[in-house]
């Protein structure tokens, strides 16, 4: 959508930045999601922002949009299993 938005120039370039933000905050909620599901915890989302923000810097926004895109085709959050309990029923 992007791509083809910033190739079609004019307005169509305006809405494709638009909708940069929107394809972020997916991604993070992707991440938050996920980590919230293996039962990561604050320490993964520290780890997580703290290599975003440092290590990937500038390709931070793409690497989200990227799984976003992802996720819209493969489904991610669906497809993690959650942290397997210990505790047997008796």
């Amino acid at each position: 959508m992007i791509l083809v938005g910033e190739s079609l120039g004019g307005s169509f370039a305006i809405l494709s930045q638009a909708a940069i933000p929107a394809l972020v905050l997916l991604g993070l909620a992707l991440v938050h999601g996920v980590l919230a599901k293996k039962e990561i915890g604050v320490v993964g989302l520290i780890a997580f922002y703290l290599v975003g923000f440092f290590v990937l810097n500038v390709y931070f926004a793409n690497v989200l949009v990227a799984l976003c895109v992802i996720d819209s085709f493969v489904n991610i959050r669906s497809r993690i299993q959650g942290k397997a309990s210990n505790s047997s029923d008796s």
